[in-house]
């Protein structure tokens, strides 16, 4: 779908979550996902016919400075990578409802430690 949309100039920008590390993605969408579809997306995107980001919500207690490491390995080069904010309340999930987010310093800390990995690397609170 991804591919069709870019290929009839239907999108000038695209954000792609990406949730976890490949090798945890079911576990942590708590779905079955198509890992090879996953991988198709970051391929298409990274060609770069489509300005694009890829970002991850850092969810305390789901992903950890390690497993955004290993996402970073995954993306390694890509040009724009940014790390969200976990904001609980009204969740899907209502176990994640009263999670206490990373603070500011802890987002800075992991996008510190993988910044070499990318062109532009942030964190949006």
């Amino acid at each position: 779908m991804l591919g069709k949309l870019i290929e009839e100039g239907r999108v000038d920008y695209v954000a792609m979550d990406v949730k976890a590390p490949l090798r945890r993605y079911p576990e942590v969408v708590r779905f079955k996902v198509d890992i090879d579809a996953v991988k198709q997306s970051i391929r298409l995107l990274r060609r770069g016919s489509v300005d694009h980001e890829f970002r991850t919500t850092v969810v305390p207690g789901l992903l950890d400075g390690d497993d955004l490491e290993e996402i970073a390995r995954t993306l390694s080069g890509s040009k724009r990578y940014i790390l969200q904010q976990f904001k609980p309340g009204r969740t899907l999930r209502p176990e994640y409802a009263d999670v206490e987010p990373y603070t500011a310093a802890e987002l800075e800390a992991f996008r510190d430690r993988v910044a070499p990995y990318f062109g532009d690397c942030r964190v949006r609170l």
